[in-house]
């Protein structure tokens, strides 16, 4: 084999390599902006949801479930659930069953802030607010359709780049 062709080999493999290796980085940290963005919006919206609920003697848990069904931002299949200091559902934005929750996770979400899971296709996550004498856990869950979406659209380009 010729140098030449061994050369135009070697820099074909190793231009190869770091455009994989590139194109695995950009899609391996757009994939964790995804999530931290999407987690971001699920607080956003459990904190919402609770403050809501606590702050506002002029909103009863009907207007509440009313606002979060004509939320312009909902997300798809998004739940969001109340529970007391007692672990009794207090609200619920939907009638779908309930989210299998510890009392281990709920002591986990007071002492840490918040805590966050997958349940089923969904994202969730649990928070802990705390309002005066009240205290409220909040969890909230919904799929990312946009972000997968725009991971997958990511996906394509990188490929075909």
């Amino acid at each position: 084999m010729r140098i030449r062709n061994k050369l135009t080999y070697q820099f074909t493999i190793i231009v190869a390599t770091i455009l994989l290796i590139f194109s695995f980085a950009i899609y391996y940290f757009s994939s964790i902006f995804r999530e931290q963005e999407f987690d971001k919006r699920l607080i956003d919206k459990g904190l919402t949801t609770a403050r809501l609920l606590m702050k506002v003697d002029e909103v009863d848990l009907k207007l509440l479930r009313i606002i979060d069904r004509n939320n312009l931002t909902a997300l798809q299949n998004e739940k969001i659930t109340i529970y007391d200091s007692l672990y009794n559902k207090i609200y619920s934005s939907d009638d779908d069953p309930e989210m299998p929750i510890s009392k281990d996770f709920f002591k986990t979400i007071e002492s840490n802030g918040k805590g966050l899971f997958n349940y089923e296709k969904n994202e969730a996550v649990g928070l802990f607010e705390k309002e005066k004498n009240n205290k409220a856990y909040v969890i909230v869950s919904a799929f990312d359709k946009f972000g997968f979406n725009k991971l997958r659209n990511l996906r394509i380009i990188l490929l075909i780049g």
